[in-house]
């Protein structure tokens, strides 16, 4: 089955927040989001890059600065939300953290341990608290490349963060996308077809599931 973007404007008038490093994942992400009719903001800790990025992307894309790791800046980017548009429905977290484990300094050790578990915890609260507001959202976190304790720990916080939602009755959503670094079988415009499918309503909605994507 192909999983090539077509627009059948699945997310109509959507308000989908979606935070990473620009990268070409991440911005075909964002394409393909604002091609189903969403309302994107992209945030990066690079206000620059993410304004430029949105403004490439058009259509009302709208960019802005958000550092994953720190929780003000997660409030900030939820109020963003509600001041421009008066809601949240789609938070699409990018939790890919480069570089290697085994040879960095223990200070980037610790910064990239932020940026994966801080980010998890501080983006699916404040999603929490922002979509509450609402009819309810999804989340979906993305981890790409070889780290399979970046992938498990993504998963297991997703499935948390999913029973909590059902517990409190909240019409709120949480899914994982784990993509291949090494197979050349998946390109960005897979992975962003396979958060399109994550975060999309209808009767075969996904809650609580790790979508994996290639030879991990």
């Amino acid at each position: 089955m192909s999983l090539g973007i077509r627009a059948m404007h699945r997310l109509p008038g959507k308000v989908a927040l979606i935070a990473g490093q620009v990268s070409g994942r991440v911005v075909a992400m964002a394409r393909a989001f604002a091609a189903e009719g969403a309302q994107v903001l992209l945030a990066d800790s690079d206000e620059q890059a993410a304004a430029a990025a949105a403004a490439a992307i058009g259509g009302g894309a709208i960019g802005l600065r958000l550092d994953p790791r720190e929780e003000l800046s997660w409030i900030a980017a939820m109020a963003r939300a509600l001041d421009g548009f008066g809601r949240l429905d789609l938070l699409l977290h990018d939790a890919t953290v480069a570089g290697d484990a085994g040879a960095a300094p223990l200070d980037d050790w610790h910064a990239a341990q932020r940026a994966r578990i801080d980010a998890l915890f501080l983006g699916s609260r404040h999603a929490i608290r922002t979509m509450r507001r609402g009819a309810g959202g999804v989340i979906v976190t993305v981890v790409a490349g070889g780290d399979g304790s970046a992938a498990a720990l993504a998963a297991g916080h997703c499935r948390r963060v999913a029973r909590y939602c059902r517990g409190q009755g909240l019409p709120i959503r949480c899914n994982t996308l784990h993509a291949s670094g090494s197979d050349p079988g998946v390109g960005d415009e897979q992975v962003a077809a396979a958060a399109l499918l994550l975060a999309s309503d209808g009767p075969a909605s996904f809650d609580g599931a790790a979508l994996r994507l290639g030879r991990l």
